[in-house]
């Protein structure tokens, strides 16, 4: 029995030192993209085993802190005894940990200590509060797998773009190489599970992307695009959303034309899935903008800027406060700031803008 014990805590100690060798053991950060953070101050402890290097009861310490720091943030709970009984599971914990919310750590100076055969610490955590996301989407043109996914990189673009943590591309370039992805085509919700837990996610976009030609026009080769996606939440273990469409490109060859189609279905799914992803982040991120119109032409001038207004890759909703002859106040819902819609409103190249901040929250339009 005892010599059981030792190997199994001989292989926890491994496993301990092969992660941990993957976390920051300083403020340096990570690599996740988060714009929205907590700050945490917590323990972690870590018996000391008869004859066991310090430096692995030290780790063991690091690695019960930041589950701490994790659980106490975002609500999660990671049952130790479980992970105890399975070290599969204690690895993917502590990935999940290190890799999906902890953005940077550091030891809180002079707060190591040994006692009663203890090893305890504090360490300052930095914990990412939204969503981190993992997109899926393998891509095809004629029933031919491309390389190239034209598609699943401009929705990551999109997220990006606002804000949102989205896995990076150097742990990218591993995902397509991974057993479970085969199994995750096939519709398997268990290693969808599996998968994000690996690389730390708790959203996962799943889709399919392919394109077929569909002839010429003039002298331009036009393609269709068919793109279609699930999002599922693993810390709830549901689909949240679903979503398809299909688009046309033209390009002076059919390789051209099927990316600029695979293009355009990703911004628009990009948007689609902005909106859907919005309800996941801290409130304190959507900044509500009062946007005053004055000397509209017509109904349709109007309605046509609320379309494209609405369509900005940073707007979650646009709703009609008032309109009343020429004039309008629209009330705008957005991940950006007041700088990022006062840019986009000047690049509408359909309408002639005369934009004027007027107060924090508030901005004034005239159309020319």
């Amino acid at each position: 029995m005892k010599k059981e014990f030792y190997w199994i805590s001989k292989i926890a100690v491994i496993l301990l030192l092969i992660i941990m060798n993957l976390l920051p053991v300083s403020a340096e950060t990570t690599g996740i993209n988060c714009g929205n953070i907590k700050e945490i101050i917590v323990e972690g402890l870590s018996s000391i085993q008869p004859n066991e290097d310090i430096a692995n009861a030290r780790n063991r310490a690091i690695a019960d802190a930041l589950r701490h720091a994790v659980e106490r943030v975002l609500g999660l709970y990671i049952e130790e005894e479980t992970l105890m009984e399975d070290f599969s599971k204690l690895e993917i914990a502590v990935y999940k940990e290190a890799k999906g919310h902890v953005v940077t750590y550091e030891i809180v100076e002079g707060s190591e200590k040994i006692e009663g055969g203890i090893y305890s610490l504090r360490l300052k955590a930095t914990i990412c509060l939204e969503p981190r996301i993992l997109v899926i989407i393998p891509e095809e043109h004629n029933g031919k797998e491309i390389v190239d996914r034209t598609a699943e990189s401009t929705i990551i673009y999109g997220l990006l773009k606002a804000g949102f943590s989205v896995v990076g591309k150097q742990e990218r370039e591993s995902i397509y190489r991974n057993p479970l992805i085969k199994r995750i085509l096939e519709g398997d919700k268990k290693a969808v599970l599996e998968l994000a837990m690996y690389y730390g996610a708790n959203v996962v976009i799943i889709g399919k992307a392919s394109s077929e030609k569909t002839g010429m026009v003039s002298d331009f080769h036009s393609v269709r695009a068919y793109l279609e996606v699930q999002v599922h939440k693993t810390d709830d273990d549901k689909i949240i959303a679903a979503h398809n469409l299909q688009i046309s490109g033209a390009g002076i060859n059919e390789n051209s034309a099927s990316k600029m189609a695979f293009n355009l279905a990703g911004e628009q799914m990009a948007d689609y899935l902005i909106e859907r992803l919005a309800e996941y982040r801290n409130l304190e991120e959507i900044k509500t903008i009062l946007l005053f119109i004055d000397n509209l032409k017509s109904d349709y001038q109007f309605d046509k800027l609320k379309e494209l207004i609405g369509k900005m890759l940073l707007v979650i909703e646009v709703k009609v406060n008032f309109i009343e002859n020429d004039k309008a106040e629209l009330i705008i819902k957005s991940l950006g700031d007041m700088q990022r819609l006062m840019e986009n409103l000047d690049d509408l190249s359909l309408m002639d803008l005369d934009i004027k901040r007027t107060k924090e929250d508030t901005l004034h339009i005239t159309v020319r």
